[in-house]
């Protein structure tokens, strides 16, 4: 490998399989790790097997375990930039899995779900030695195989709609190590890197391969109006400012053009005195848990990876993870009404915030009724003068100095749609 070290270096992604490297053995002892970032995933408990992906060290690179669902599948994300001169990039699923000849079916699933997986977050390509038996010189029909090469056909290249790109014997006349991807490669046969029965391969990815990236929609600005931060309110300098008004012409005019003065001036007074807030629009409630948040984003990736390739095999996994999430967004739910509940009487803020958020408007309804009678504006507050000295007498009325009146908050059903309270008068 040595001998070839300077060929290697020139190469920004390298992909090993049966690197048979064990936890003795740290990445610095690795020829290519002084120009490469080294990710390793090595077989566990026995002997052989393990695959690498070293990424050249000019490249962001992040490894995803999270799309790891098989023993011997390691997956990178790659951002390679549009050009040299380009800050920003397209990122790529680069993945290497490993298969050993006695491997199962079970072994397939596990790398099909994976591959599902890391589908749906965008594009993919998917190395490594699969040791199946296909001739990939001409169209592949799947009633013609069986077993592993026809799930294999069935799903990774039907299902998932990957091309495999390599067409070039690794291992005498069989084609072991193939190439998937969502996009357009060039593969051709390299030279002879390392000591393996295996011969190794070298891909190129073209600019013209990638699809046309999808223009972003521009989310609309939100109509809430900014929060006021009171805690970091310079109160003396709202004093200051109320001072210097010249409260003298509040006299002239009519009451209802003092009173309006008054507000645009408040108004105006709150607004440069008082630090404000811009309203954040969140895509998730505040009570749901980042492991709910994480299951629905993968069940919205599922379902768009679906309408794309409809099959039995994408929908599944669709399924799967809605029936999760659902799951999820109840339990979160529950939760936080009975930590709402549990804090009703310490945390009685906390209570109307989650009561205010389920009303539709905290409005004062514009046109309000009584009787035949139906008034707008001012002439709401004259109907309910009217509602209550037709209710209540002047008999009926109680001497509240002589009354101290406590109010208890008993309990909060679960449900959100009855409060129970007592008012207890001594």
């Amino acid at each position: 490998m040595d001998s070839f070290l300077h060929e290697l270096r020139n190469h920004q992604v390298i992909s090993l399989t049966e690197t048979w490297l064990c936890d003795n053995v740290s990445n610095g002892e690795l020829s290519i790790s002084t120009s490469h970032q080294i990710f390793r995933c090595d077989r566990v408990g026995k002997r052989g097997g393990g695959v690498l992906l070293g990424v050249d060290n000019g490249f962001l690179a992040l490894r995803r375990p999270d799309l790891e669902l098989g023993p011997e599948i390691l997956w990178v994300e790659v951002t390679f930039p549009f050009n040299a001169t380009s800050s920003v990039g397209r990122r790529l699923l680069i993945g290497t899995f490993y298969r050993p000849p006695s491997g199962d079916i079970t072994t397939l699933e596990k790398c099909f779900n994976s591959v599902s997986l890391a589908r749906s977050v965008g594009e993919v390509m998917l190395l490594g030695d699969f040791n199946l038996g296909i001739d990939w010189s001409y169209p592949v029909n799947v009633k013609s195989l069986s077993g592993l090469e026809e799930f294999f056909v069935d799903h990774f290249i039907n299902g998932l709609g990957l091309k495999q790109c390599n067409m070039f014997p690794t291992r005498g006349l069989a084609v072991l190590d193939l190439v998937l991807s969502s996009l357009e490669l060039k593969v051709c046969p390299a030279g002879d890197y390392f000591c393996s029965d295996h011969g190794s391969l070298e891909i190129s990815l073209e600019p013209s391969g990638w699809p046309p990236p999808t223009p972003r929609s521009t989310p609309p600005p939100s109509l809430r109006p900014p929060t006021p931060i009171w805690k970091r309110t310079d109160w003396a300098h709202v004093n200051d400012t109320l001072n210097c008004l010249p409260w003298c012409l509040l006299e002239e005019g009519s009451v209802d053009e003092a009173l309006d003065m008054f507000y645009d001036w408040l108004a105006g007074v709150l607004k440069d005195c008082i630090p404000h807030r811009k309203p954040r629009s969140r895509k998730f409630p505040l009570w749901m848990t980042s492991e709910t948040v994480f299951v629905l984003k993968n069940k919205l990736s599922a379902w768009r990876l679906y309408k794309l390739f409809p099959n039995p095999n994408t929908l599944k996994t669709f399924m799967n993870l809605r029936r999760h999430a659902n799951y999820l967004t109840k339990l979160d739910f529950t939760n936080y009404i009975a930590s709402i509940s549990s804090e009703c009487v310490s945390n009685p803020k906390r209570f109307w915030s989650m009561i205010n958020s389920r009303r539709n408007s905290a409005s004062t309804p514009m046109e309000m009724s009584f009787g035949d009678v139906t008034a707008v504006g001012p002439g709401r507050a004259d109907l309910f003068s009217k509602f209550f000295s037709s209710t209540f007498t002047s008999n009926q009325l109680l001497d509240t100095s002589v009354l101290d009146i406590k109010c208890n908050m008993v309990g909060f059903a679960t449900s959100t749609n009855r409060i129970t309270s007592t008012t207890a008068v001594p």
